[in-house]
């Protein structure tokens, strides 16, 4: 599949904005975890740690709205719901061979039992 380059290089930078805001997740939620360590081992009664991660927590969803977009916006548009039938067969197609219009049911003949007296209550 032929794509051109201007195509190339707008794909590639979306994905490397995507990499920069896990990395910048990555980060806080590690830091999240030492600066509570950090708090218990050296708790005084007062329980601090949240402090610097709410300000650090505003820019993460500030950095989340600028490389995905705000939830909810592409749902305005008329395009919205044929983007998402497409992205839901691209998702069930990667599980699900499709199936071709001659594909027929293989049936193995059954083996016949002899010697045996059938009662109606066998059958039901």
């Amino acid at each position: 599949m032929y794509h051109s380059s201007k195509e190339y290089k707008r794909a590639k930078r979306k994905v490397e904005n995507k990499k920069g805001f896990y990395g910048h997740l990555s980060a806080y939620l590690a830091m999240s975890i030492f600066l509570l360590l950090v708090n218990l081992l050296t708790f005084h009664g007062d329980i601090w740690f949240f402090y610097p991660m709410i300000g650090w927590g505003i820019a993460v969803v500030i950095h989340y709205f600028s490389v995905f977009g705000f939830p909810f916006i592409g749902a305005l548009d008329e395009d919205w719901e044929e983007r998402e039938i497409q992205k839901e067969l691209k998702r069930k197609k990667r599980y699900f061979r499709e199936a071709d219009e001659d594909d027929e049911l293989e049936l193995k003949p059954l083996k016949r039992l002899h010697n045996k007296d059938w009662d109606d209550r066998d059958l039901v």
